[in-house]
């Protein structure tokens, strides 16, 4: 029979690794599905889903296109910010799509 002080040194080495591996996959999880993305992840064209002839163009280059004017991108938390001298727009990334929030439209992302 094992003594009482062997199961206690087994049982606190279980518990160390169970919370290690909740950790990682923490972690894990946090910068795969819970924050917005990678600059490269969120690179591509979106399309307005109520007017499809306007769309936003987010290059892997942190530039961006959108109806005819240039600019600069950057991620601060779920925003999007939509950078051009003289002007700036936020966008929330709400499942990989961006919300325009003061003027309502949904950039859906194209396939």
């Amino acid at each position: 029979m094992l003594e009482k002080r062997a199961i206690v040194k087994m049982q606190v080495a279980i518990i160390t690794i169970v919370l290690v591996v909740a950790a990682v996959a923490g972690v894990f999880a946090y910068y795969t599905y819970l924050t917005p993305g990678s600059p490269a992840k969120l690179a591509g064209k979106y399309i307005r889903e109520d007017y499809p002839e306007e769309y936003i163009e987010l290059k892997e280059d942190g530039t961006f296109y959108v109806r005819g004017y240039t600019g600069k991108w950057r991620i601060e938390g779920d925003r999007l910010i939509l950078t051009n001298p003289g002007w700036e727009v936020w966008f929330r990334i709400v499942d990989n799509n961006l919300l325009d929030e003061t003027q309502g439209h949904l950039y859906v992302r194209s396939k």
